[in-house]
């Protein structure tokens, strides 16, 4: 029996799914994401995560292999270090990068969360699915079954 190895199901739609969406779908994969919330882009009221996180060095590589560096920081806001309160209440500056003088971006999940389901969207060979829960894996076998 022949069976297509360019498919790929990505379990959940949050920020690491719809990377990986595009990571796949950027490599001509035929790509089907499930994700049990509805669209967080149709959605006035998202609960249960976090509303800022700080993108790092690493963040933005995966960013830039996926050609969005440059859209998501476009909205971030930079942050060269933090202060500390010392035990006599005097603060002090200290830099994320001292070395090479690089900054981490704030972004908010949600809106982050857009811009890679856009992206996803964005490329013919990939598939979002909303409101699809997994409900059980048989990995080896290669099926799963999800809930509508």
């Amino acid at each position: 029996m022949y069976q297509d190895r360019r498919k790929v199901i990505v379990i959940g739609g949050g920020l690491v799914g719809s990377l990986c969406a595009c990571f796949m779908g950027q490599k001509g994969y035929h790509v089907v994401l499930y994700e049990k919330r509805s669209d967080l882009r149709k959605d006035s009221y998202m609960r249960g995560r976090s509303i800022n996180l700080a993108i790092s060095h690493r963040g933005r590589v995966a960013l830039r292999s996926v050609g969005l560096e440059e859209t998501v920081l476009g909205s971030a806001i930079p942050m060269q270090g933090r202060l500390l309160h010392g035990k006599t209440g005097a603060l002090q500056s200290m830099p994320y990068d001292p070395v090479f003088n690089n900054c981490i971006y704030s972004i908010g999940r949600n809106s982050l969360n857009e811009v890679l389901l856009n992206a996803a969207e964005n490329y013919d060979n990939v598939k979002v699915k909303f409101d699809h829960k997994l409900v059980n894996a048989d990995i080896r076998r290669g099926v799963i079954r999800v809930q509508k």
